[in-house]
């Protein structure tokens, strides 16, 4: 099972399907949940699950039922991710892989050296220049915590 938080449209969730038996897209945003919908139906992932709300909520909701990831992908706003949220990984067990995707290299930075804190592994990140010729670049991370 996999979490796909801050999902957006779904892209991530949807890519990341025929993987895995389930996958869950939580989103806060009312649009970009009925487009993840949308986005969902259309590709036939009938094992996508897209919920609407706050990240934090459902970290929580999630954590109180016993439903736990084996991997997690997160692809926050530009402002990064809460502590509290990257905090609450680690509490998972199997202790989650997670990925982090960001376009924001500063906070990309801070929340991996926070996820390095609470004992994960830094595999291997990358930069992917999406906008040539400008100061943007997207930033992804592979980290794995071990049990």
């Amino acid at each position: 099972m996999v979490f796909d938080l801050y999902s957006g449209v779904g892209l991530f969730a949807i890519l990341i399907s025929p993987l895995v038996a389930e996958v869950y897209a939580v989103e806060d945003s009312r649009l970009a949940v009925e487009h993840a919908r949308n986005n969902v139906e259309r590709s036939g992932s009938a094992n996508v699950t897209v919920l609407r709300g706050q990240v934090q909520e459902r970290m929580e909701a999630f954590f109180k039922t016993g439903v736990s990831p084996t991997a997690v992908v997160i692809d926050p706003p530009r402002s990064g991710c809460r502590p509290d949220i990257l905090d609450r990984l680690s509490g998972f067990h199997p202790a989650p892989r997670v990925v982090m995707v960001s376009c924001n290299p500063e906070t990309f930075a801070r929340d991996v050296a926070h996820l390095m804190k609470l004992g994960y592994t830094l595999e291997r990140v990358c930069g992917v220049d999406m906008f040539p010729q400008t100061i943007h670049l997207e930033c992804l991370a592979l980290l794995r915590k071990d049990t």
